[in-house]
């Protein structure tokens, strides 16, 4: 079983950064799992945490009021 830095590591985001860089990183990461219909966000939240999708579908919607939604995006990752 790999661990974050092994994940990390390996990311396109990443992929040869330093490892003191990578493992600084890894200081502040932990694994989350995120169910279907589930936000990571919303539009105003306080940006304090930054995400590396590791597998799964993801998408993202722009809203505005009494015109529903914008803009739509789908993405679709497998474990890299």
């Amino acid at each position: 079983m790999k661990n974050l830095e092994s994940y990390l590591a390996e990311h396109p985001f990443l992929k040869g950064m330093d490892k003191k860089h990578i493992e600084l990183i890894v200081g502040c990461a932990k694994n989350v799992r995120i169910n279907p219909g589930e936000y990571l966000f919303h539009e105003g939240d306080e940006a304090d945490l930054f995400y590396f999708i590791r597998e799964g579908k993801l998408a993202m919607e722009v809203f505005r009021p009494q015109k529903g939604v914008l803009f739509f995006k789908h993405w679709e990752t497998t474990m890299y």
